[in-house]
């Protein structure tokens, strides 16, 4: 597993900065910020690459506030880089992956609901870098 000082320096200042974000504007919020795609499987291009994240919340992500929050995150961050991913409920993960609960995604920028099952069975990469 890569660590955040194997990462290039593009992608450890965003996820610094989404952490710095999350902090000021979601104090606990996210338990886990993990790193996955290109940028765990030493394939990143800077300036061709978008950065792809996991991030497991303490509260349920299709909550109608964590969603609000999580709008306010992005729209903070000021990345000049395609920053996206997926925000999990970390009480959900026991669960069969089946279940098809709603949950949210952050696709360049934008938060969309997509379902966490769908998520979970079907885009699972071989490598991630925890960053919390």
């Amino acid at each position: 597993m890569a660590g955040p000082q194997d990462l290039p320096s593009d992608v450890r200042d965003a996820t610094d900065r989404h952490l710095a974000v999350l902090d000021a504007v979601a104090p606990g919020l996210v338990g886990g910020l993990y790193l996955t795609g290109s940028a765990t499987l030493s394939d990143y291009q800077p300036g061709r690459s978008d950065i792809d994240f996991m991030a497991f919340t303490t509260r349920p992500a299709d909550d109608p506030d964590v969603v609000a929050l999580l709008a306010r995150v992005h729209e903070s961050l000021g990345l000049s880089i395609v920053y996206d991913g997926n925000y999990v409920t970390m009480a959900g993960l026991p669960d069969v992956p089946d279940d098809a609960r709603p949950a949210e995604r952050v696709d360049a920028g934008q938060p969309q609901q997509v379902l966490e099952a769908h998520r979970r069975g079907r885009h699972r990469h071989p490598s991630a870098a925890r960053l919390r």
